[in-house]
């Protein structure tokens, strides 16, 4: 026979510490789980030290970006030029920084291509269904197939070599991967009961898009952005190492790579330091990606 106990209240059973817990949202969880990462940390932190260094650099090296002394070119490290200089004497720590600059506005603009773009287009495809979904998609797969050195090299013939061809180059291509995630996220939402349920109680296309569809898609929005900022990134670094990108005067910090490799066997340090801050930037940025897919994946672990 089983005991009185057994079939007590489940009030009773429970904690008065248990009951009054509140539920955890689903932003909130992602939040609390990318507090708790150390990766997360360090990846910020070093992301935070290389945007200051972008702007408050210039200030504190004590040089201007185009000081010219040929008597002083080549210089290794020291007091004078933290970082050494370059082969017409300019302060080499000076133009890091600026390298620094520009890779990042190439990152953050790669990024607000893909928010506008991408899930523009890839919430209209997904949410018009049919015919129309189909017509764009295969739009999609016909710029994916076309290489994006091609697609800059056809730009830096009718534009001119620069920071614009690339940009042009993010604008064509640049959004596809966006736009598919986004596709695919809103057609498993918009099928969903609580989506159903605003169509039968009246709600407008607009209400529904706006406050149903799109919010649903944010997790993958913000992980897709911060995943497209390191490749952006490492485009332009590969495009102005090949000559394709910004031109002299203006440093990136993939020509002052470019500028170091002529130079490494006598003077390795100038190769070196962008190379660091290449690679820095990009395994922050995809570090602190892949813990925001953690963060924000229904189905993802502690991380």
């Amino acid at each position: 026979m089983p005991s009185d106990n057994a079939f007590l209240p489940i009030n009773a059973l429970l904690s008065e510490q248990e009951l009054s817990k509140e539920g955890v949202s689903f932003w909130q969880d992602g939040f609390f789980r990318l507090k708790k990462s150390r990766r997360a940390k360090s990846a910020l932190c070093i992301l935070g030290f290389f945007i200051l260094l972008a702007f408050l650099g210039p200030w504190i090296s004590g040089h201007t970006y185009y000081d010219i002394n040929l008597d002083i070119k080549n210089t290794p490290p020291s007091s004078l030029f933290w970082l050494g200089s370059d082969d017409l004497g300019r302060d080499l720590f000076t133009r890091l920084c600026y390298g620094i600059r520009i890779s990042l506005f190439v990152g953050l603009a790669a990024a607000v291509i893909d928010l506008v773009i991408g899930v523009t287009y890839g919430a209209f495809a997904a949410f018009c269904g049919g015919k129309v979904d189909e017509i764009l998609m295969r739009l999609t797969d016909i710029l994916s197939t076309i290489p994006d050195l091609l697609i800059i090299i056809a730009l830096t013939v009718v534009f001119g070599t620069g920071l614009g061809s690339i940009i042009l180059a993010f604008i064509v291509t640049g959004w596809i991967s966006m736009a598919r995630i986004i596709r695919s996220k809103i057609l498993q939402t918009k099928n969903t009961d609580y989506v159903l349920a605003a169509k039968t109680m009246g709600a407008s296309i607009r209400h529904i898009f706006f406050h149903h569809l799109i919010p649903s898609s944010i997790g993958p929005m913000i992980v897709t952005m911060t995943l497209t900022i390191p490749l952006a990134i490492f485009t332009e670094a590969i495009l102005s190492f090949l000559g394709l990108g910004v031109q002299v005067p203006i440093a990136s910090l993939g020509s002052l790579a470019h500028d170091g490799l002529t130079s490494m066997r006598y003077y390795p340090w100038r190769l070196f330091f962008p190379s660091i801050a290449i690679s820095c930037i990009i395994l922050s940025f995809n570090v602190l990606g892949d813990v925001l897919r953690d963060c924000f994946d229904p189905q993802g672990k502690d991380v």
